[in-house]
């Protein structure tokens, strides 16, 4: 079974308006604590560190497609 983070990701690719509310802010600082409360609103207790770790990787992949 998908852990509560891979189940909330596949709910924000569903739902456009989580997608507009995960743009607005503009650095990890104020995103985590966005990702971390809509998650726990819609029932999945994401970890913070589940979020980093996915910001990291996304990160590593623009740009290792630059390089």
């Amino acid at each position: 079974m998908d852990s509560h983070f891979e189940q909330f990701r596949e709910l924000v690719l569903r739902e456009p308006e989580l997608q507009r509310e995960l743009r607005e802010p503009e650095d990890f600082s104020t995103f985590l604590p966005v990702v971390l409360q809509l998650a726990r609103e819609r029932g999945y207790p994401v970890a913070a560190e589940e979020v980093e770790s996915a910001w990291r990787a996304a990160q590593r992949a623009w740009i290792e497609r630059w390089i």
